[in-house]
């Protein structure tokens, strides 16, 4: 029997709505229990995609509110991903982190040498497969409307 995994969000903006959220809910074993999210009108659209996950107003109140987290997904402006990651891999999370990682190296050596001692993986998010221009593509595909395909370069 495999590990469910929990997992909180921070910071709950367009790209976590739009690109986030359709990967981890059709990921098997895992779960979002916590949100962070400043903005209340964006912590109403965490509530509607999460029903069940708490809610927090910080990440610190979050990481200072869940013991059961396994993973943090960060998606806040590119200035506060490294301090976010470094609070979250102290927290015993591994990272899932939009890019950049950090806009700073001695930070990033950080990083890599704190996820390292506490065995934790720091990962930065370079993929866009549910973005929304590759749904569109996907769909496109799906009709039929382009043939059958064969090879795709981008």
């Amino acid at each position: 029997m495999s590990k469910d995994f929990q997992g909180g969000l921070v910071g709950f903006g367009a790209v976590t709505e739009a690109a986030h959220v359709p990967a981890l809910k059709a990921a098997p074993n895992l779960s979002i229990i916590a949100i962070a999210e400043s903005s209340p009108e964006r912590r109403k659209a965490a509530a509607n995609a999460f029903p069940k996950a708490r809610l927090y107003e910080s990440m610190d109140a979050m990481l200072a509110g869940e013991s059961d987290l396994d993973f943090v997904v960060i998606a806040t402006p590119p200035v506060l991903h490294g301090e976010q990651t470094l609070r979250a891999i102290r927290a015993g999370c591994h990272v899932l982190c939009e890019k950049p990682l950090t806009l700073n190296l001695e930070q990033f050596e950080s990083i890599k040498r704190e996820a390292a001692a506490a065995n934790l993986t720091a990962f930065t998010v370079h993929n866009w497969a549910f973005s929304p221009q590759w749904r569109k593509i996907y769909e496109i595909v799906d009709a039929g409307a382009l043939g059958e395909l064969r090879h795709v370069e981008l």
